[in-house]
């Protein structure tokens, strides 16, 4: 019993410092995405790798599709051997679909390496010399440097029905060097990856992070990256004295919350007697590209 009320007296304290409480300012950013400039294809996608030294590079290509929001279907040769146990035949989609035949070429490590020298300063010291206990010269230290060198090609062809294949091609060079060089293997994974991102970069979603320069109470900013839109619109009620930050930040939980009215209101009466009004009008303009968007998305 006695246990009971101190949990509730403790809960009590937590729920007044949650709401009281105050904590530093931290910048309010904005992030949101843009749908891409043109859509890659608008079917289910089949991502087909040519061989086993592709698979790596047909992972990855579904990978950043599938994070930009196009639907990947499994591949049918994988699913074929799944199945193969069971006594199935080939797997094909029951639906239309655009294939993308993948491709690597990957050369084979070469190795170089090259001598340098370089200059040092020995000493040579006595203490039990009273003057002078130590000597020095100069020398010349001799050293060997080696490095590997990694090269790929990558292709990838996309093919619709009825339509030419359309051929976009890469490629990379990664090297890594010292006395004892390190695999190449992550830097490689890390520069396919890139390259794929800058080759398909028209057809992907385009993250955006917009600096507001509004300062917000700090536990309501990670309230909001907590995706905890609701305690952190108490926070902003209770403790946010600018105008500006205010009412931007209310909007900005509803925008997060895609209650578009909701953030429209608060946009426009922060609008009103704000120091910046331009960046109100901006984050109205951005309430009509993102309600376009989910229009557009939920249509597809």
């Amino acid at each position: 019993m006695q246990r009971a009320r101190w949990n509730k007296r403790l809960q009590t304290l937590l729920l007044g410092w949650f709401l009281l409480g105050c904590s530093a300012s931290t910048e309010l950013k904005v992030r949101y995405y843009r749908n891409p400039a043109e859509l890659l294809s608008s079917k289910p996608i089949l991502v087909r790798q040519v061989d086993s030294a592709s698979r790596q590079l047909a992972d990855q290509v579904r990978k950043i599709l599938a994070g930009s929001g196009y639907r990947i279907l499994q591949d049918t040769e994988i699913t074929a051997v799944m199945l193969e146990p069971f006594g199935s035949g080939q797997v094909l989609p029951l639906t239309d679909y655009t294939e993308i035949e993948v491709r690597l070429s990957l050369d084979s490590p070469r190795h170089d390496s090259q001598t340098g020298t370089r200059k040092v300063n020995l000493q040579d010291c006595n203490y039990l010399l009273e003057k002078s206990p130590c000597s020095s010269r100069s020398g010349e230290v001799r050293f060997l440097t080696s490095r590997i060198i990694r090269e790929a090609k990558g292709e990838l062809l996309i093919r619709n029905a009825n339509q030419d294949p359309v051929p976009l091609r890469f490629s990379v060079s990664v090297s890594s060097s010292g006395v004892l060089p390190a695999s190449t293997n992550a830097e490689l994974s890390k520069a396919l990856n890139d390259a794929l991102r800058h080759l398909l970069k028209g057809y992907l979603k385009q993250n955006i992070n917009e600096s507001t320069g509004l300062k917000i109470d700090a536990l309501a900013h990670d309230l909001i990256q907590g995706k905890l839109y609701e305690a952190a619109a108490i926070r902003i009620r209770r403790h946010e004295d600018d105008h500006d930050a205010y009412y931007y930040a209310l909007g900005y939980i509803e925008e997060l919350r895609a209650n578009f009215s909701g953030a429209r209101e608060h946009y426009r009466t922060g609008e009103k007697d704000a120091e910046r009004p331009q960046l109100f009008n901006a984050a109205i303009k951005r309430l009509g590209l993102l309600k376009t968007q989910q229009e557009v998305n939920a249509d597809s």
